[in-house]
């Protein structure tokens, strides 16, 4: 998974990456509470939400470059009620298809490239 915020990213792609994340989410929930840690649900909850964030935001971020918006509103998917219809949004509107400021239409990354790389480190 490419957990860079460069380019754009297809419904498709997005809809995987969502897929990916609520399925993570689960996991998490899951081993937590039957690891029989005394956490209440909410903590339970916002805990594995936290933990998909560093792939779900760039996926969140590339998307919305895919439709022409700034990536700077990813925040907005922290907003409780505002987020679905940004979901359902981000799920249905078409990409642009002329290239864009974010970059081409499916523009691939090289083979060269790797798929994730620390940042910060150079």
């Amino acid at each position: 998974m490419n957990v860079s915020t460069a380019g754009r990213l297809g419904r498709t792609g997005f809809l995987a990456y969502t897929i990916s994340a609520a399925v993570f989410s689960g996991l998490i929930s899951l081993a937590l509470w039957r690891s029989g840690i005394s956490l209440n649900y909410e903590a339970i909850s916002i805990f594995a939400i936290l933990a998909a964030t560093p792939v779900y935001v760039p996926a969140i971020i590339r998307r919305l470059h895919d439709i022409g918006w700034s990536g700077w509103f990813w925040w907005i998917f922290y907003i409780p009620g505002i987020s679905w219809f940004l979901l359902i949004t981000l799920l249905i509107w078409p990409g642009s298809r002329s290239p864009n400021r974010y970059g081409i239409r499916g523009a691939r990354q090289s083979a060269d490239e790797p798929l994730w790389q620390p940042q910060g480190l150079e």
